[in-house]
């Protein structure tokens, strides 16, 4: 090797020195100064540092030593990491060569430390490098685990898992919709198996030594069934569309919905059923005065919706509010009307139409863009003439409005009277307007 090249041996032995002080006094700053001082590049430094810690685990895993020491090896490599003395990914390398070569039983105490140092895992500089590696070394102890035998374990992977990845993670996702239909689960499904099975259990077949329970907790028969008739579904979730399968699943929905809407128009009630008094839990002697429960803000208003009076919180307001019982009814009074009628709204436009009155074009009311665009409002709603034939030729507003105008002075009654009596010189029977 040339002069000046970095000696490799030489760093990796020097690195294994360093670690091993740094494990024995619980300290890691030589460490950490010897990193910045030593020669080579920082990439030369880092493989050396690897090697290094891989070499000592390697050491404590053949000299059969405890596991607390590879839990510090581990602890020292993940700050050696943040503060980039060493890869990232090398504390997770660590725990999958550590889990490669011991038993059952130490991993079951290994992991533990995995889970206390989630909130490590968790962090950008770690997760985004070693998620992947972490994922295989928790599928490499699930393939070695037992599902019947070591439930606990699984379910404690499980849980890691599911605290280490978001929900959007695709490792934990079934994109394929595939679903195991050989997972079959047996249930009594009529009391007289169940019965039979609880017959069975407790019958000629207990074995020497084995006490029988003679007060078993009764069970619900109807949430047995239930219970486990959720189990099929969930092996197959498509059942839910087949014919008979999702009347089934609307029928429950609908009935959901309609339990959550009684209960939100009830006030929301607790579901936390109040304990029966007991005689036995009475104590003798004066009974503390209780205190009356505050309700709530749904009772009130519950309450005062079946009165048909709402406090409003001000009298004027209450008084305002409660003057109808029905807001509808309130809203469709007859003093609530202010949309005029034809003749009222169209007796001037009728009399400057007639040309008797001698009233200029440029002073009617028909050319006006007001009077128009309301007029247009009223014949729409309370007159035919606002709906014209297709085939008509189309016309500005103020000629519309003419044409309308002397249609409504032929058809409306009130106007017809007047005219009469104004023939006549009589004005006692004329009608008001």
């Amino acid at each position: 090797m040339a002069d000046g090249a970095v000696k490799y041996d030489e760093l990796r032995r020097e690195f294994q020195e360093l670690i091993r002080n740094a494990c024995e006094s619980d300290d890691d700053r030589q460490l950490l100064n010897s990193f910045s001082k030593a020669r080579g590049s920082d990439g030369e430094k880092k493989n050396a540092a690897d090697q290094s810690f891989r070499d000592l685990v390697k050491e404590s895993l053949l000299s059969d030593e405890d596991v607390e020491t590879q839990k510090h090896l581990i602890t020292l490599a993940i700050k050696a990491a943040a503060h980039g003395t060493c890869s990232t990914t090398l504390p997770v390398i660590l725990l999958s060569d550590v889990f490669d070569t011991i038993t059952l039983d130490r991993c079951d105490s290994l992991f533990t430390f995995v889970e206390e140092q989630v909130s490590t895992w968790t962090m950008p500089i770690f997760f985004s490098s070693g998620k992947n590696l972490l994922l295989r070394m928790c599928n490499d102890l699930l393939r070695r685990l037992s599902a019947s035998q070591n439930t606990v374990f699984c379910g404690r992977i499980q849980l890691f898992l599911a605290r280490l990845f978001p929900l959007s993670e695709k490792s934990g996702l079934n994109l394929m919709s595939q679903f195991n239909l050989d997972n079959v689960t047996t249930y009594a499904t009529t009391t007289e198996e169940e019965d039979s099975v609880n017959d069975m259990e407790t019958g000629d077949g207990t074995e020497a030594g084995e006490l029988v329970q003679s007060n078993l907790t009764p069970v619900d028969y109807n949430l047995y069934r239930k219970f486990w008739a959720l189990q099929d579904y969930f092996r197959n979730p498509t059942q839910c569309y087949t014919t008979v399968g999702w009347k089934t699943f609307s029928k429950h929905i609908l009935e959901r919905e309609e339990n959550w809407i009684s209960w939100k128009n009830e006030g929301c009630l607790s579901f936390i059923k109040e304990k029966e008094k007991e005689a036995h839990d009475v104590v003798k002697g004066p009974k503390a005065p209780k205190r009356k429960r505050t309700k709530s803000i749904g009772e009130e208003i519950n309450a005062e919706w079946q009165s048909k009076k709402l406090q409003m919180g001000s009298s004027e307001l209450t008084r305002l509010w409660n003057l109808c019982s029905d807001n509808l009814e309130a809203c469709s009074a007859e003093k609530r009307v202010f949309l005029p009628s034809l003749e009222e709204f169209f007796e001037e436009a009728i009399e400057q139409a007639d040309p008797d009155g001698m009233v200029e074009d440029e002073y009617k009311l028909i050319k006006k863009s007001n009077f128009g665009w309301r007029a247009l409002r009223l014949l729409a709603r309370r007159s035919q003439h606002f709906f014209q034939p297709s085939s008509n030729p189309f016309k500005p507003l103020p000629d519309y409005l003419e044409s309308v105008v002397s249609q409504l002075a032929q058809e409306l009654p009130t106007l017809k009277q007047e005219e009469n009596v104004v023939e006549n010189g009589s004005s006692e029977s004329s009608a008001p307007i």
